[in-house]
């Protein structure tokens, strides 16, 4: 299928594809206001270095305290009980949504509490913004605690190995003595005491300096926007939601198309019977109605110049050697217009100079002769089942010149015995020298057996069908006229929209070209 064909599918399932989409708007719609509302409130936290809060310069492991800091409350905001205290505290029936997540680019974090009211989620956010606060307080006590712990057992350890050197300096001072290992023991112990100060002092500065450091973390983070009550749920995003039905409602409705196309038992256009059969359409007729008296068509009508496109076609001969000159036109079931076709084709044939005579070969429901207003009492029947010579013809000239009707005459019991009958391929044999050409107009295929043995003896087989034939019918009747080497030689499209006519009319002398009359 080319893109055409896919559109065609479209513009033929519209109605199909818009009841999906309409459907899948409303289940949209629908879905939206039967969700229960949640409402989220979002408040801002603002988070700075704690050397800046104390006029020192920013020190790497601020930077680092500070990048790491989102990952920490987000890991925290995760953690159940941190919720489960917010509904304590706030006496909620359950647990609220809660998320702490940085943002991009600043120094702020948004504090996210979602319930099912939007003054609990605004309450909730800034409940679990203090708890998260208090938390972090907790952690920098917990943190001061245990350095504190440290620096005390390690200053105690000094300053008792600082008084153990002290008193034993004082002693070896006390006591005379000059000898050389004596004066070296007083002056190491000096320099190790010495040394041991300046290592408590040191500590001591740095111990200040971490205090100081975790007091200033500790109040670097701060709630800076507390969270409002949000005026509308932030589940509901019906632009987003009703932008996905239509995508979904039109893959859907498409999607359907084409499955509705794909099962469907009737063809839909002309190219479509065209292109499963493999046989050109040699006509396209619009609008044609049934074989009556008003079948044959006034000049100048758009049908008019269908059959002489048609009778062109028939005209010129398949092979040099071979014309086709005797020709049933017949369709797959009833009701398709052959004898409307067989009348009009004959005519435009007689027109062109041609000597034709036409064969009301359907026995059965013959109507050729009311099509041109003339009796029915004797005729090819009649012909069939007296098998002596014939003294008089009895074909009957129409208003036409140059057309002869052959009718059907008296009812038979049995057409298709007589239509396959050796009389029948004399009396085909006999008329073929008088005219030009011979039309047969027999039934339906799959409706009786009649046209069978006339497919074997014609020279050409012309398929009438509408656009609506069921397929089946249509390929089985192809089938069955192909085992009785009556292979049709093309279509014959009745009561066509006049799109496919004008289509048809553009791409003829293509399918010519290419396929020609096929055998």
């Amino acid at each position: 299928m080319q893109l055409p064909d896919y559109l065609d599918v479209v513009g033929r399932r519209k109605v199909l594809i818009a009841a999906v989409l309409l459907a899948a708007i409303g289940a949209a719609i629908g879905f939206l206001q039967l969700l229960p509302a949640k409402y989220t409130a979002t408040g801002l936290l603002h988070v700075e270095p704690g050397a800046a809060l104390v006029g020192g310069a920013v020190r790497a492991d601020d930077i680092t305290y500070l990048a790491n800091l989102e990952n920490t409350y987000s890991k925290l905001a995760k953690n159940p009980q941190l919720a489960e205290r917010v509904a304590q505290d706030l006496d909620l029936a359950s647990r609220p949504q809660v998320s702490v997540d940085g943002v991009p680019n600043t120094e702020l974090m948004e504090v996210r509490a979602t319930t099912n009211s939007p003054v609990t989620a605004a309450r909730s956010a800034n409940r679990f913004a203090a708890l998260l606060l208090a938390e972090v307080r907790g952690l920098t006590r917990t943190s001061s605690q245990a350095a504190a712990g440290a620096f005390n057992r390690r200053t105690q350890e000094l300053e008792t190995a600082i008084a153990k050197d002290e008193a034993e300096l004082a002693t070896l001072e006390a006591s005379p003595g000059g000898e050389a290992s004596h004066l070296l023991r007083v002056a190491k112990l000096r320099e190790e005491i010495s040394g041991k100060r300046s290592s408590l002092a040191a500590q001591r500065s740095d111990f200040e300096s971490f205090q100081l450091a975790l007091a200033s973390r500790s109040s670097a983070l701060s709630l800076v926007t507390p969270a409002a009550q949000p005026s509308k749920p932030s589940n509901r995003h019906y632009v987003l939601v009703l932008l996905l039905a239509v995508a979904l409602g039109l893959l859907g409705g498409v999607g359907l198309a084409f499955l509705a196309e794909g099962l469907t038992r009737r063809f839909r256009t002309p190219t479509e019977i065209e292109d499963t059969l493999q046989l050109p359409i040699l006509a396209t007729v619009p609008t044609v109605r049934g074989a009556t008296a008003g079948a044959v068509f006034n000049s100048g009508s758009q049908a008019e110049e269908a059959f002489r496109r048609l009778a062109t076609a028939l005209l010129a001969p398949r092979q040099a050697d071979d014309p086709a000159r005797t020709v049933l036109v017949t369709s797959a079931r009833p009701g398709e217009g052959t004898s409307t076709v067989v009348a009009n084709l004959g005519r435009s044939l007689a027109q062109a100079g041609r000597s034709v005579l036409l064969v009301d070969a359907n026995l059965r429901s013959p109507v050729l002769h009311d099509v041109f207003s003339l009796e029915n009492t004797s005729g090819l029947s009649d012909m069939l089942v007296d098998t002596r010579p014939q003294n008089g013809d009895l074909s009957a000239p129409t208003t036409v010149p140059g057309l002869r009707l052959f009718a059907a005459g008296s009812p038979h019991l049995d057409p298709a015995m007589l239509l396959g009958s050796h009389h029948m391929e004399t009396w085909i044999e006999a008329y073929r020298s008088r005219f030009d050409y011979i039309l047969f107009d027999s039934p339906a295929v799959l409706a009786a057996t009649d046209a069978l043995p006339l497919a074997r003896m014609a020279d050409a087989v012309l398929l009438v069908a509408r656009p609506d034939v069921p397929r089946e019918s249509l390929i089985l009747a192809d089938r069955e006229l192909a085992q009785m080497n009556g292979r049709p030689i093309g279509l014959i499209v009745n009561e066509a929209a006049r799109k496919g006519a004008q289509y048809h009319y553009r791409e003829r002398a293509a399918h010519q070209k290419a396929g020609g009359a096929r055998e």
